[in-house]
């Protein structure tokens, strides 16, 4: 996400942060300027402004730009939405029917914005080769790992969700390679999450966090971290953060999923196709007995 990356300023040199203060701060007047407009705009230079964009990667002001512009565009959209579709003790059952697809809307929607594919496609490749993938987590976070664990090993990938740590199962594991754990927590700051995290660390796993809220902690201790958006700022959003987070929780992990899966899309091709035609014959079967 192109505004979270101005806001940190990381490794920014003091003209790479006037430029971003200066974005930040007039994100609307930026759609669609030139590189001679930003340039004039920020008193530095055309130079300055394309090694800027580098830094955040990308190859060219205009691909910075294309990005930016979708990046407010879509920001501005999901305001609007959430604005029309506000929650209050007169609402009617209509006025729900409307929010709940906005709430997924803004959820799925907003962690999109906010994905590192390069994160993606590395924990992809890990699951695929892991021995089995441990997944950890509390109430809905561990019910979404769960549903994961079960879509997983639908395709062949040994897995399971734990709500506590197994030291026995690690220590079965430490002579394993590619040993995989994924963290789940809505806030991020849960206590249980983070020793978890640490503990798999430790034992060379390879570790995903996915949570909400800023990594903090956490991060220290996660080989890979995805962001997923969580209720603030808004009436409606606070008061749905539960539907908020768990609807974004659960889209990265379908899209870690589907990116597992097409790792090895032949033979989850071939599997699938067997998988019809048994059920076809448990049918045809069955309806003969009939």
């Amino acid at each position: 996400m192109i505004l979270e990356q101005l806001k940190q300023q990381k490794d920014f040199t003091g003209t790479e942060k006037f430029i971003a203060d200066y974005i930040l701060g007039q994100k609307e007047s930026c759609i669609g300027m030139t590189t001679e407009q930003l340039a004039k705009e920020t008193y530095t230079s055309k130079a300055a402004i394309i090694r800027f964009c580098k830094k955040l990667g990308f190859e060219s002001y205009r691909d910075f730009q294309r990005s930016f512009d979708s990046e407010i565009k879509e920001m501005y959209r999901m305001s609007v939405l959430m604005e029309k579709n506000s929650i209050d003790e007169n609402s009617s059952v209509s006025s729900v029917l409307n929010v709940i697809p906005a709430i997924y809307d803004t959820a799925v929607n907003s962690t999109r914005m906010e994905i590192d594919e390069e994160v993606v496609k590395r924990a992809a490749n890990k699951i695929v080769k892991a021995p089995f993938v441990e997944i950890y987590g509390l109430g809905v976070a561990y019910d979404l790992g769960n549903i994961f664990a079960f879509l997983l090993n639908s395709i062949g990938i040994r897995s399971g969700a734990f709500c506590g740590i197994n030291d026995h199962a690690i220590e079965s594991r430490r002579n394993e390679k590619n040993n995989v754990a994924i963290v789940l927590s809505m806030s991020g700051r849960n206590p249980y999450i983070v020793k978890t995290a640490k503990t798999m660390k430790a034992n060379g796993y390879y570790t995903l966090g996915i949570t909400g809220g800023n990594a903090g902690e956490i991060e220290k201790y996660c080989s890979d971290w995805l962001r997923i958006a969580h209720g603030k700022g808004n009436i409606t959003l606070a008061m749905t953060t539960g539907v908020n987070g768990a609807t974004a929780m659960k889209y990265v992990l379908d899209v870690l999923f589907v990116a597992s899966m097409v790792l090895n899309y032949e033979k989850n091709k071939e599997n699938d196709e067997d998988a019809i035609n048994s059920m076809k014959l448990f049918y045809d079967y069955n309806k003969s007995e009939d």
